[in-house]
């Protein structure tokens, strides 16, 4: 009868334990769950121009516009600069002209 008191209080103690495992873990699982979509809500509040496809247009009011720019400044004047040579297009000499066409208005 002793035996079998011991085996049974062991039993009870393992089965509780199991129970606490198990309820713990579904607990963790649900908690995990949450803070993912705390993280995904957060995420969507926090999107702008910046790290979405948002044009700058629809940026909220309140929220300062961010328009990128990778260009990098020189220090030099704005314009054509006078160390490159100038490319332009030249008129067709007449023997190239081999059609003309004429609309009257």
């Amino acid at each position: 009868m002793l035996i079998t008191i011991n085996y049974l209080e062991k039993n009870i103690e393992k089965t509780g334990e199991r129970e606490v495992n198990s309820r713990c873990e579904s607990i963790q699982k649900e908690n995990d769950n949450l803070k993912e979509e705390i993280q995904r809500l957060k995420s969507l509040l926090n999107t702008d121009n910046s790290n979405s496809g948002i044009p700058t247009s629809k940026t909220p009011i309140g929220k300062n516009k961010r328009i990128p720019n990778s260009r990098e400044k020189t220090g030099e004047k704005i314009g054509g600069q006078t160390r490159y040579q100038k490319h332009k297009l030249e008129k067709f000499h007449d023997e190239e002209l081999t059609d003309s066409s004429y609309y009257e208005v």
